[in-house]
């Protein structure tokens, strides 16, 4: 734990490398409308860089639909929401990058989408090379972020919490860790992400 050192990020370059990393290319346009029928949305994904997942949660977090878009420039689907019950729901596509939450009403009658309430919530860049692990997050909202990073055994080697950030730029110091395959967590109030380490 001690030999795992910590620096700021500085540097231009590493800015740059950030940004090239979240890239400009994974900027879908997602339009989302109620259709002329009661309980049914439709949804289209433009400019699709990558595969996303589009999901339908519950205000619990609970996974009522999960459908994978898988190398497509487009996407388009009607969703028929008549089964649920009324109440509020969110809609989510999920790409590499980023996560853009839509929140949907549904009442007895039909859906309210309100393009004002749209969300969305920034993936960091974790890059693991020549034993540095640099970590980026742009966010939207003042919000805690933990780094840690993790042994083969699940032994927690190092953690840095950052409360109250809105920008994540670090440099983390692994060259003094013993060869191994380790595991890089970030963890946000919203959403955990993870990489995978080798040290050699």
């Amino acid at each position: 734990m001690k030999n795992l050192k910590k620096a700021f990020i500085l540097s231009a370059f590493f800015a740059l490398v950030m940004h090239t990393q979240l890239g400009a290319a994974d900027v879908p346009t997602i339009t989302i409308r109620t259709t002329g029928f009661a309980k049914k949305v439709s949804l289209v994904v433009a400019d699709l860089a990558s595969h996303a997942t589009v999901q339908l949660k519950d205000l619990q977090g609970n996974i009522l639909l999960d459908e994978r878009i898988k190398n497509a420039a487009q996407f388009a689907k009607v969703f028929n929401l008549e089964q649920l019950p009324a109440g509020t729901y969110r809609l989510a596509i999920i790409t590499e990058t980023r996560e853009t939450i839509q929140p949907l009403t549904l009442t007895e009658t039909g859906i309210t989408v309100d393009e004002n309430q749209r969300e969305v919530i920034y993936a960091p860049a974790i890059i693991c090379k020549n034993g540095f692990v640099d970590v980026s997050l742009l966010n939207n909202r003042l919000t805690t972020v933990e780094v840690s990073v993790f042994d083969a055994a699940g032994e927690k080697m190092f953690t840095d919490t950052q409360r109250n950030v809105l920008k994540v730029e670090r440099r983390y110091d692994t060259s003094n860790l013993p060869i191994g395959n380790y595991l890089v967590r970030v963890s946000t109030p919203y959403r955990t992400y993870y990489k995978d380490l080798s040290v050699k």
